[in-house]
């Protein structure tokens, strides 16, 4: 069994299983519209999430911030994390060069939101972009949104000339209803000025308002594929379950790094399932 929790912690706190949910979802972009897989978005969304999730917890470290148990694993395999922040240099990198050169506006906000996250660099770089009043989980659902579906949508020669923004408006729902726990397990660690959801709302509001989100992501795909969603319509009663019972979790850190992020990787994979 130790060996087993090793693995999983290695696989959770190294950002792969973040990175594994980032190549998922887009994914389920290819099967929307039934293009063939680009692999370099594909490499290019995961070595990109395992470079910026990392930096940012460097970041975090050398900072000084309040250990948890992430921070601890990165700290105890520092020299991993720096040789999976270098090879994943390299891949966002190898793979930029064979992407579209119109995709790099997209590639260029999108970095700088991610970057800006978390560099101090507001009132006298004692703050961040993530530290402004409200815009927080707008900033992760918005990156995630456009990473996961913009830029395989305009990296992509198939001639897809509409604008997806009932998708996108849909992906964004989704990728908010599932920040709104994390924000619930940040509670201790936000400043009150930051106003996220559930200091606005309180953790029962906050929850109310996530699963709404989560109700309307479902009803939406629903409406928009072309497929009946019978296992994707299972995974969704799950995961709004695991939403509800976030409450009760928020000091079991692999509860949202594991299960949670989860959702990201076994909701495109029943989407596949349903597709066939």
């Amino acid at each position: 069994m130790v060996w087993l929790v090793k693995w999983v912690n290695f696989l959770v706190y190294s950002n792969l299983w973040i990175a594994l949910g980032a190549v998922a979802f887009t994914c389920q972009f290819y099967l929307f519209y039934q293009l063939p897989i680009d692999w370099v978005v594909l490499g290019f969304n995961f070595f990109g999430t395992i470079f910026i999730y990392t930096f940012q917890r460097i970041l975090k470290i050398k900072q000084g911030q309040t250990p948890g148990v992430r921070l601890n694993w990165m700290k105890d395999n520092y020299f991993v994390v720096l040789f999976l922040t270098f090879l994943s240099a390299i891949g966002v990198l190898s793979c930029l060069w064979w992407l579209n050169y119109w995709v790099y506006p997209l590639l260029i906000l999108n970095g700088l939101i991610a970057f800006l996250y978390s560099i101090k660099f507001l009132k006298g770089r004692t703050k961040n972009l993530r530290d402004l009043p409200g815009l927080k989980i707008i900033l992760v659902a918005f990156v995630w949104s456009s990473t996961t579906l913009l830029l395989p949508f305009y990296n992509s020669n198939a001639g897809l000339v509409d604008f997806p923004l009932v998708l996108f408006l849909t992906y964004f729902s989704f990728y908010f209803a599932l920040a709104i726990p994390f924000d619930i397990r940040d509670l201790i660690f936000d400043e009150k000025s930051t106003k996220t959801i559930p200091q606005l709302l309180n953790k029962k509001g906050a929850i109310f308002l996530s699963i709404s989100l989560w109700i309307t992501y479902g009803l939406a795909i629903n409406l928009i594929s072309t497929n009946y969603l019978v296992v994707s319509n299972l995974g969704l009663i799950l995961g709004g379950i695991l939403i509800v019972f976030s409450l009760k979790k928020t000091e079991k850190d692999l509860y949202y790094s594991l299960v949670l992020d989860g959702l990201l990787v076994v909701l495109p994979l029943l989407f596949y399932i349903d597709s066939l």
